[in-house]
């Protein structure tokens, strides 16, 4: 105890004598802890690298043509008026693929950055599309829409409370009607963690839509009416002429087509609620139309 106690003084007598001088003494004895210690804090701080690399390869993201897309990159999107689909919109889809060890319930949230105003979306993401409103939007977080992707997979399982179907690739499909406006625009896409709303990955589109000079001109004469419609919607052309019909989802899918003349009911109640593109042709004029669909 006396020889502690001696020790212990000595030290402090010292250090007040030569603090730099003790110092040095106090390295050199113990310069293996100190060796230990900065190992060990390099080893922490490498995790927690590794962690964080880990984390933000979560999620990927191809395109169309099976492309790797940067986070926080952006890709394009160059299209004239005749290589959109009726002549309305454009339509592509991006990959969603969960590279973790666990499944992720997974929603995408879109913002515009630039568009437009005439300009209006849609955002498909399993198990169904929805219409985006406003300047940022969200796909529904609600029980039968949630979207859960598998571990290591682009294979989504859900609930649908139209069909009991499960196995859907976790595709993010923006649909954009220009409604006639040719133009550039940028849409931001967000794949958000559902539990913790964290941002997994992000990334822009960036639209420029050209006008083609064989266009076909719009018959402002045709009439598609009421729009919105429930129930029945009715097409008319003027004069009593001939024409055809076809209605279009937003999934490209043909739902409705018919030949008339004059006029045509069609009955809605039997379609989803959503947005439908409808194409009228009538004496070598083509008409471009939006009809939607609320029950």
């Amino acid at each position: 105890m006396k020889f502690t106690l001696s020790f212990i003084l000595a030290s402090f007598l010292q250090f007040f004598a030569c603090p730099y001088a003790f110092l040095y003494g106090y390295l050199r004895i113990h310069k293996q802890l100190i060796f230990l210690l900065m190992k060990r804090l390099l080893h922490i701080l490498s995790l927690s690298l590794l962690t964080t690399w880990a984390s933000a390869q979560a999620i990927t993201v191809t395109d169309i043509n099976n492309n790797p897309i940067t986070d926080g990159g952006s890709t394009s999107v160059n299209l004239s008026t005749s290589e959109l689909i009726n002549e309305s919109y454009l339509e592509t889809k991006f990959l969603v693929t969960n590279n973790s060890n666990s499944d992720l319930t997974l929603f995408i949230r879109r913002t515009i950055i630039d568009a437009p105003t005439q300009w209006e979306d849609q955002l498909c993401w399993p198990p169904s599309c929805f219409i985006m409103n406003g300047t940022t939007a969200s796909t529904p977080t609600g029980a039968t829409n949630r979207c859960i992707v598998s571990a290591n997979s682009s294979i989504t399982n859900h609930i649908e409370d139209y069909a009991a179907e499960t196995n859907f690739l976790a595709y993010i499909k923006p649909n954009i009607y220009i409604n006639g406006i040719v133009g550039a625009g940028q849409y931001r896409y967000e794949v958000v963690n559902f539990n913790d709303n964290s941002v997994l990955f992000t990334f822009d589109m960036d639209i420029n839509v050209t006008l083609n000079a064989t266009t076909i001109k719009k018959d402002a004469a045709i009439v598609l009416a009421p729009n919105p419609a429930s129930d029945v919607v009715t097409v008319s052309i003027p004069d009593n002429g001939n024409g055809s019909i076809q209605m279009v989802d937003v999934l490209g899918n043909v739902v409705y087509q018919a030949d008339f003349t004059g006029s045509r009911k069609i009955n809605t109640a039997q379609f989803k609620n959503g947005v439908y593109f409808v194409v009228i042709t009538s004496n070598g004029v083509r008409s471009n139309k939006k009809l939607v669909i609320r029950h």
